[in-house]
């Protein structure tokens, strides 16, 4: 079954992506829940029907998995070279810990499950949730799903959508049932869930492909990660990211297709090796310059987008060429192009003024094609137009890659595995297709043409890189790539001595994934582990104090790394 298939059997029973909100004058009225944020900000809800009690520790649940998802996309972007930059959320008094807005409404969980999306943002509303106010990007968590006797569950949605320009707003909606599949301990949980029983779903067991889709794997950790993917896809949806099936695959691939489910890779690489998702590059480079993810204001003029291509077009060694001009004062970051609303092209942008093109493989020939062109600049606003485009009937048309890399949490000295198998071209088989890599990113391919779908790559230092294919045809048509971000991890500080009385602080960039040991020694020969716990890469920078004993007049210290579970 295709990528987009996966998601689509989603969508028909769980899963629908939104249509953008409606004016504001089409919105019932609404009390302000509170004074809204200075910058724009992701604000968390949960709504309770009057006939439903809240689930006991679901706060708690619905803080720790947005500070999941905050650690993920910091460690996407420093994957991606941005640096680790992540969404803003709400918080409480102290600076620190995620505000949960905890609302019941007097309308009834039967209500709601009718119209899922649009009911529950208008209770939330009436109840005083400011949704679809500028600057505000709301998580909202219903408590609304019901299990029937044969172990299916209704009311348990993953939604999402915005315009995603500037300090657009949007929102994203998980349902009740996600919340026993956050719980900390069912992430790592590699027990059949078939049978089970889980209180907070229902009171009956749990059925293999009836209670959740069979793509979500058997185990409770399966749909768990799911569940948790799923939660940044939609959240990723709020910020105004479309789909992106290129590159991808079930449980391996981007948070905008079906590597989604995935993400118990991206937190314990070495106990599921197979498993990892990923911010694609284009969504990396759109959401570089977001206002949820930066702290720079700026202002809200969106950019000029001219002569985009439309109507009959020709194919050009396999390819069809979409020209177009942009322009913004304040400067240009990126443009992407998505085809029926899926993303197939990704261009850099630099300065005011570009006049440039896509070149893409995805088309169907002969027939209207549904293409939409957005550019952003560097305040994140957007500006799209869509348009259809003809190919030509008769000439070759180029393949489509599709790469993937393994591991997908390599340490610095380790060698991966890159593959272009899934590869695809619309007149030739796969075994004919040949292969060159761009192993660094900078446009040069640096293998020769094979029909060898993989290659060994050892990584000797530590560092972040971009690696691309071109793939060619019998009738030498090519098509390269999406870039996939690689980032081979060593902590940049490994031994340091302390030599005089007093503290000693040890800093180093961290991972998600990987778990750090400190050590200490009066000599390079005899380290001991200290007695301070071990901690848990976030993507961010951690630090660890080191007392030196006055006795002594010298002390190294350094930092043991391993991938979580390994």
């Amino acid at each position: 079954m295709e990528g987009w298939q996966f998601l689509k059997a989603y969508a028909d029973r769980y899963h629908s992506d939104m249509p953008p909100p409606q004016p504001a004058s089409a919105r019932a009225p609404r009390r302000e829940a509170s004074p809204a944020p200075a910058l724009p900000t992701v604000r968390l809800a949960y709504i309770i029907p009057s006939n439903r009690n809240a689930q006991a520790d679901a706060v708690a649940k619905i803080r720790a998995i947005i500070t999941d998802s905050q650690d993920w996309y910091r460690d996407q972007f420093e994957r991606h070279g941005f640096g680790a930059k992540t969404f803003r959320i709400e918080t409480e008094t102290d600076g620190v810990t995620p505000k949960v807005h905890v609302k019941y409404i007097p309308e009834t969980d039967a209500y709601l499950r009718d119209d899922i999306w649009g009911r529950t943002i208008q209770a939330a509303s009436n109840a005083g949730i400011t949704t679809w106010t500028t600057g505000e990007v709301w998580l909202l968590v219903p408590e609304a799903h019901v299990q029937a006797a044969d172990g299916s569950v209704s009311g348990g949605t993953a939604l999402g959508g915005s315009f995603g320009s500037g300090p657009d707003p949007g929102v994203a909606m998980m349902g009740s049932d996600a919340l026993a599949r956050w719980s900390p301990g069912m992430f790592t949980d590699d027990r059949p869930y078939d049978n089970l029983f889980i209180a907070e779903i229902g009171p009956y067991p749990l059925k293999q492909n009836v209670t959740f889709p069979w793509f979500e794997g058997t185990t409770i950790s399966s749909v768990s990660s799911s569940v948790r993917g799923a939660l940044t896809h939609e959240l990723s949806h709020a910020f105004g990211l479309p789909h992106d099936f290129r590159n991808d695959a079930n449980f391996h691939g981007n948070i905008m297709g079906n590597g989604l489910r995935g993400l118990r890779g991206n937190f314990f690489p070495g106990r599921y090796t197979n498993d990892t998702t990923r911010l694609s590059y284009v969504s990396a480079l759109a959401l570089s310059s977001s206002r949820y993810f930066n702290s720079d204001e700026g202002e809200t003029t969106k950019p000029t987008l001219t002569g985009v291509t439309s109507g009959a077009v020709g194919i050009v060694a396999g390819r069809i060429e979409i020209s177009f001009t942009a322009d913004d004062s304040s400067g240009l970051v990126a443009a992407w192009l998505t085809r029926s609303g899926d993303l197939v092209g990704e261009l850099p942008l630099a300065g005011t003024s570009m006049t440039t093109r896509f070149s893409t493989p995805y088309f169907t020939a002969g027939s209207a094609n549904n293409y939409s062109l957005a550019v952003f600049d560097r305040f994140g606003n957007k500006t799209s137009v869509d348009t259809t485009i003809t190919p030509a009937s008769g000439p070759n048309r180029a393949p489509q890659p599709a790469i993937k890399v393994q591991s997908a949490a390599p340490m610095a000295g380790e060698t991966v595995v890159l593959d272009a198998g899934a590869s695809t071209d619309p007149e030739s088989s796969a075994s004919v297709l040949r292969v060159e890599w761009d192993l660094d990113g900078d446009g040069q391919f640096d293998t020769a043409p094979t029909t060898t779908k993989t290659f060994n790559l050892a990584l000797p230092i530590n560092g972040n890189r971009y690696i691309l294919a071109r793939i060619t045809d019998p009738s030498n048509s090519t098509a390269i790539s999406a870039p996939l971000a690689l980032h081979a991890h060593r902590p940049f500080v490994e031994i340091t001595r302390g030599q005089v009385m007093g503290t000693t602080y040890v800093s180093w960039t961290s991972k998600l994934g990987f778990v750090y040991r400190p050590q200490r020694a009066t000599n390079l020969l005899s380290w001991v582990f200290t007695d301070v716990a071990t901690q848990l890469g976030n993507g961010a920078v951690l630090q660890q104090p080191f007392i030196l004993p006055g006795e002594l007049d010298s002390e190294f210290y350094r930092i043991v790394f391993s991938r979580a579970n390994e």
